[in-house]
């Protein structure tokens, strides 16, 4: 007897963590006890997974994981590259043939799926099974490769400190956000304090290496103040709030309320969740993989992803959805840290240029 296919799932829920090194999992994976935990004891662990291309960045990494394809074929193939029609570099989103849509009152230029060659997973389940989709986080380029070219909900954060889409995905912001936005301002978070969430002795490695490039306000070691004391909300605490796992936090439970508020995963087609995770990024980057803070990111992000798959247990119920984690790319160490140094981009240049003065000299031809 022929057996039935599997019903499909009532959500795809897509998860990404930004510059999540495949080797955080073995690392740091005694300190997990949540989402990364659950995911590890009970999904299909994919170790020796790889992306088979040179350029392993934010806008390519996204692309890829929502489209199926590599950059030689979806053509995001940087998180910007030069225009020789503008003369300029291009930012893989911005798209100045759409507006910014802001939910706090900001305008600009908007950023679409324009550049993109092909069509996202999201994209192909939306329009034949008729469900909703909705990606979320703190980067345009992170946000709309996981959407495509067109969605219900795609969102993300503007580096001048407002939420914000734009006028392909929605001509006015969407309802259930808004209402979101204005009971859970960001701003509640000034004058919070990021410390670590474990005890100190739970961690590897050093915490204080002066070799790591905090934000301003900040110094190398445990706590960073979340803002300035007695400030209001400026850059500089925005700055300081995507580096911290309050913004992680943040997405996770506006993640939860979309899908109590549109009822995700309750309908008559499939519907897509797609979110990622932004700021394991911007502290990896200050602080290298071996820090306390990239840990405590990691840790605070467990609970996260493991809160947000318990509400949809609850909500959606477990044989009803299907979920995927991956990193879009990694990060080097701390080049001091392994006995390297530095060179500035200045110092880049000026070796690339005599390298190219002498080959000229001694008659070599170049472009």
């Amino acid at each position: 007897m022929q057996s039935r296919p599997a019903a499909p799932p009532k959500l795809v829920v897509l998860l990404v963590v930004d510059q999540m090194r495949g080797d955080y999992l073995e690392w740091y994976g005694g300190l997990f006890t949540g989402g990364f935990r659950r995911l590890m004891q009970e999904g299909a662990w994919f170790q020796r997974g790889a992306y088979p291309y040179l350029s392993t960045v934010t806008c390519a990494g996204h692309s890829t994981i929502g489209t199926g394809s590599f950059p030689y074929r979806h053509g995001m193939i940087q998180n910007a590259w030069f225009d020789r029609a503008t003369g300029t570099s291009t930012p893989c989103t911005e798209d100045p043939s759409v507006r910014e849509i802001s939910y706090n009152k900001l305008t600009g230029i908007g950023d679409s799926a324009a550049r993109m060659l092909t069509r996202t997973i999201p994209e192909q389940i939306r329009q034949r099974t008729r469900g909703r989709s909705v990606a979320l986080s703190l980067k345009p380029r992170s946000s709309i490769p996981l959407a495509g070219h067109a969605a219900d909900i795609v969102l993300w954060f503007d580096d001048r400190g407002g939420w914000a889409t734009s006028s392909v995905f929605s001509p006015a912001p969407v309802p259930v956000v808004q209402r979101f936005i204005d009971a859970n301002p960001i701003a509640s978070d000034l004058g919070k304090t990021w410390a670590r969430t474990l005890p100190a002795a739970s961690y590897r490695h050093e915490d204080d290496v002066a070799t790591e490039r905090p934000p301003p306000g900040w110094t190398t070691a445990f706590p960073h103040p979340v803002g300035i004391k007695g400030g209001q909300p400026d850059l500089t605490f925005v700055g300081h709030w995507t580096r911290t796992p309050l913004a992680d936090e943040y997405l996770g439970r506006m993640a939860i309320a979309i899908v109590d508020d549109w009822k995700l995963g309750r309908g008559k087609g499939t519907d897509v969740l797609s979110v990622s995770f932004s700021t394991l990024d911007v502290v990896g980057h200050g602080f290298g993989p071996r820090s306390h803070e990239v840990q405590d990111v990691l840790v605070r992000l467990d609970f996260t992803i493991g809160r947000l798959m318990q509400a949809l247990d609850e909500r959606v119920g477990r044989q009803n959805y299907v979920l995927g984690l991956s990193g879009d790319h990694g990060v080097a160490e701390i080049p001091e840290q392994n006995g390297g140094g530095r060179q500035t981009n200045q110092q880049t240049a000026e070796a690339l240029q005599r390298a190219l003065t002498s080959a000229h000299s001694c008659g070599i031809p170049h472009s």
